[in-house]
């Protein structure tokens, strides 16, 4: 089954904007063999991470992306604005003039397309369905911030060495994972989903790993998705990350724009 357009269409406008000459080349360390580790077994929900990563409740940062499809390549530019838990707001701009602005909830995510005098809403509950892809709001937020996306209380094995920790897990939802924290800081580092049954598979990168206060965060990402024959890749660099007290979250939609809901 091959992607939907709108799925290239989602993660352009999640992680990038429109086109730019300089494209984001990161490097990322092969997934590291875990060698003389402990075993064990345990069942709970909170990561190594989930007291490591950024704390926040408003969040602006500016992101550089290079976004594959299938060969094509496409680089892009936008501001980030994050409500923890509540919205996540893009505003991508091509020379200075926007072209679009998307604003991602827990009932969907919906887009303003200004070079089409478009308005777009994806529910939430069709997002699986139309990217292909198993994400809802809980979930890029985990995948933005540097958490495995999948969260249950499934058992999970976890093989410890002296410089990673690694956790293998069988979910509920048919999709297994492997996520390896780095011990230096727990931070994740390489996150692994894969459903073989509807041959769905994940692999998000993190690095350029900083110190924000008493958290960390990870300025550099790579995002792989893949699905039978077709692939997306995404490399992404983040800049001029601050955390506010409060942030603005416009998104008035034109009268005269034409409505598409999927």
């Amino acid at each position: 089954m091959k992607f939907s357009p709108i799925t290239y269409l989602f993660f352009l406008l999640l992680l990038g904007t429109f086109s730019c000459k300089k494209r984001v080349q990161l490097s990322f360390d092969e997934t590291p063999a875990l060698s003389n580790s402990e075993k064990s077994i345990a069942s709970h929900n909170q990561s190594p991470a989930d007291s490591a990563v950024l704390q926040f409740n408003y969040l602006q940062a500016k992101m550089r992306t290079t976004a594959t499809l299938n060969g094509t390549v496409q680089s892009f530019n936008s501001i980030l604005r994050w409500q923890n838990g509540q919205k996540i707001w893009l505003s991508m701009s091509l020379f200075g003039i926007e072209g679009m602005r998307v604003l991602i909830d827990s009932s969907g995510i919906q887009w303003i397309d200004r070079m089409n005098s478009s308005y777009y809403f994806l529910p939430i509950n069709k997002v699986a369905s139309k990217l292909k892809i198993d994400l809802d709001f809980h979930a890029i937020e985990r995948l933005l911030v540097g958490l495995p996306t999948i969260s249950d209380t499934s058992d999970t094995e976890i093989n410890t060495s002296e410089q990673y920790q690694k956790w293998t897990t069988l979910h509920a939802n048919g999709y297994s994972s492997i996520a390896i924290f780095d011990k230096v800081n727990n931070m994740l580092i390489d996150y692994q989903a894969e459903n073989p049954i509807l041959h769905r598979y994940l692999l998000a990168k993190y690095g350029d790993v900083r110190n924000i206060g008493n958290n960390y965060f990870s300025f550099e990402r790579m995002l792989k998705i893949s699905q039978n024959n077709d692939f997306f890749e995404m490399q992404s660099k983040f800049s001029d990350v601050a955390i506010l007290d409060s942030l603005t979250f416009p998104f008035d939609i034109p009268d005269k724009y034409k409505r598409i809901e999927y």
